[in-house]
């Protein structure tokens, strides 16, 4: 293929604003395009996400499928492949895992694993177990995904790297502009200390009911504090009315489907990532970016991001009080949550560099492709 670019197709499941879409993004954007001929599929609807492709001229394919496997929706992707041939197709999340591994042809096949998939339905992990033997290489995003995805798999597979996310290193964060982030996004006094969430509204796997409670005990002990909850999600309407029924609308706000959230990592003193399940958490490398301490549980691949006492604190999926232990501890203790916010600063350039993960997966295209030669 000396001299021609490889054409490459990236399939995910929706373009809503979410970790793997983010960095499907990020890598789709951020590759050589003299070396790649890039396009993008999109099983479910348009989103935030897909305007990031625009921007960049990356043509998007939306297939509106509602019902996966109808026969509408097997028509779209047959049709789809059989106008375009690709060399590697690299696929994001289970369902369009599947679906790369149904209708490969000719070209090799990256799975990229993003979860530790605790709630993988059974007749979709028996597919997962029968497509195998088509996927060339499998990413994974940390090692807890790694050991999930062989217990779930019942074997090691084999041809199998774990490629940890990044994210580009953003500016510095100036703490003297964080009083200024405050009043441009939130409805508070700069004053207030601000706690935040990034992340879908998905209460089973992220645990936002666990950060509400736990914050209406935090306001108790400091009643400045206040909470900025950010994303969208199946669960968002009863998270709400949670919210509205405990009558805590004055100190927690939901701002909605955010794409661009630099400013408020910005605005925020603490960051909380309550989840129960979680493959890596890039929400983290954001925090850390944005010279953040990080509060979170102690499940799936978080543990392999957060130094634990260092760059921020961890506790037991769906322990309230013990969330709110942290936080206030880190509310009570600023000395102690700037050093913290710092020492993330530093291990998110030492650790995941973004430049680093581009060179990855472009040596693991190289590898599957000379596989083919």
């Amino acid at each position: 293929m000396t001299g021609q670019k490889i054409r490459l197709l990236h399939i995910t499941v929706g373009l809503s604003v979410g970790g793997a879409e983010t960095l499907m993004a990020r890598l789709v954007t951020g590759l050589d395009p003299d070396r790649y001929d890039v396009q993008v599929l999109a099983l479910k609807s348009w989103g935030p996400v897909g305007d990031d492709f625009r921007r960049h001229n990356v043509p998007v394919t939306i297939l509106g499928g509602r019902r996966p496997w109808s026969p509408l929706f097997l028509a779209r992707l047959t049709v789809f492949f059989l106008r375009n041939d690709f060399d590697i197709v690299h696929s994001h999340l289970l369902l369009a895992n599947l679906v790369a591994a149904a209708f490969k042809r000719e070209n090799r096949l990256v799975w990229h694993v993003h979860e530790t998939g605790e709630w993988t339905p059974a007749g979709l992990g028996f597919l997962e177990r029968v497509f195998l033997k088509r996927v060339d290489q499998i990413l994974v995003v940390s090692r807890a995904v790694e050991k999930a995805l062989i217990a779930r798999l019942g074997r090691d597979p084999g041809r199998l790297t774990v490629c940890p996310n990044a994210i580009p290193l953003p500016p510095e964060t100036d703490i003297s502009s964080k009083a200024s982030h405050k009043e441009r996004i939130t409805p508070w006094p700069s004053s207030c200390p601000l706690v935040g969430y990034v992340g879908r509204m998905d209460d089973q796997m992220k645990g936002v009911s666990v950060l509400i409670r736990a914050a209406g005990r935090v306001v108790k002990a400091v009643p400045e504090a206040r909470f900025l909850l950010v994303g969208i999600g199946r669960d968002l309407l009863a998270l709400e009315g949670m919210v509205r029924r405990a009558g805590w609308e004055s100190f927690i706000c939901f701002p909605g489907e955010v794409l661009l959230t630099e400013d408020y990592y910005r605005a925020f003193d603490i960051f909380v990532l309550p989840s129960f399940s979680e493959g890596f958490g890039i929400a983290i490398l954001e925090a850390m970016g944005a010279s953040l301490p990080v509060v979170a549980t102690r499940v799936g691949g978080i543990p392999e991001i957060v130094a634990e006492g260092e760059t921020g604190l961890l506790v037991a999926p769906g322990d309230e009080n013990a969330l709110a232990t942290a936080m206030l501890y880190l509310l009570s203790n600023p000395e102690k949550r700037i050093a913290m916010g710092q020492r993330g600063r530093a291990l998110l350039e030492a650790n995941f560099s973004w430049q680093r993960c581009l060179e990855r997966l472009e040596r693991v295209y190289g590898e599957v492709i000379r596989g083919n030669s």
